[in-house]
């Protein structure tokens, strides 16, 4: 489970834009494709006749090149793109002092002096063990992780916000990112340490877990995308994380997301482990009365 990240401006796409529910209505569960083959995790929603489009992304392992035509049509007819947070305008500064550990409390001190120093090790060349101490480790260690994959060109969200700036596609987000890191921060030092040492510990592993929801991704294979992303270990060992940073914030954005497919026109495009499982997007407008077919491709 990679970390929430802030990115620097990737190239731009072919055009020059910048670039993380009511009865009656119809979802349609789609293995989004086209002519090439190219898949994700797509779904279409049909409410009274007015169509809108749900998306997951991948926020680092894809590059946007790789979505299906499907989704760049969608969004050419999109009225709004909602996503999960702005990035766009953060100030170094701010987004520093937002990843740091609450005064006083030093990463060194929560762990043994063996895990302290594969932690320094991990991130020779990246943070000196000075930096080390007052970072988040929620946020470090999706830092390492990004050292460990391939690195896309055009991560799938800010390219899809950038594209829908140069369409005139209006913008929502389901939150700022000052609530976004916030959450993360709340995960609390024990699971986010959890997570930091197992990838330090074992960095081929950590990276071989990201490769593989990469190809499953690019598979548009939805159910073993669920596999990936909800092993019963994982959630045993960070329950907050998935309570409070997965399905909490789903439950939180169905206001807006409802609004939004009553109207129709919308794009709507969180990370795909919020679309997954009995407590994900799908399921939830689901239970709120949309009827949820396959469609076979």
């Amino acid at each position: 489970m990679s970390a929430w990240n802030i990115r620097a401006l990737p190239r731009s796409r072919s055009r020059v834009f910048w670039v993380a529910s009511v009865a009656a209505a119809a979802l349609v569960l789609v293995a989004c494709t086209d002519g090439d083959d190219r898949r994700a995790p797509c779904w279409e929603v049909l409410h009274e006749g007015r169509a809108s489009f749900l998306l997951g992304t991948m926020h680092d392992e894809v590059d946007a090149d790789e979505l299906p035509q499907r989704v760049w049509d969608e969004l050419d007819r999109a009225t709004v793109l909602t996503t999960e947070a702005d990035v766009r305008f953060i100030l170094h500064d701010e987004f520093l002092e937002a990843i740091s550990l609450p005064d006083g409390a030093s990463l060194s001190s929560l762990v043994s002096e063996e895990d302290w120093q594969d932690i320094v090790d991990a991130f020779e060349g990246m943070y000196s063990a000075e930096e080390l101490e007052r970072l988040q480790p929620w946020y470090l260690e999706g830092a390492l992780v990004r050292t460990l994959v391939p690195t896309v060109d055009d991560p799938i969200d800010t390219t899809l916000v950038n594209e829908a700036i140069g369409a005139e596609v209006r913008l929502e987000f389901l939150e700022t990112w000052q609530e976004q890191v916030s959450m993360l921060n709340g995960i609390g030092l024990d699971e986010g340490l959890w997570m930091l040492l197992r990838t330090v510990r074992d960095p081929e592993g950590a990276a071989a877990v990201h490769l593989a929801w990469a190809d499953t991704y690019r598979e548009g294979d939805v159910e073993r995308l669920t596999e990936l992303s909800f092993a019963p270990e994982d959630i045993e060992a960070t329950p907050h994380y998935y309570e409070e940073i997965v399905f909490a914030r789903n439950e939180a954005w169905l206001p807006v997301i409802e609004s939004q497919l009553q109207q129709g026109g919308a794009l709507i495009a969180v990370g795909f482990m919020h679309m997954l499982t009995d407590r994900g997007l799908v399921s939830l407008l689901e239970t709120r009365g949309y009827a949820v077919n396959l469609v076979e491709r």
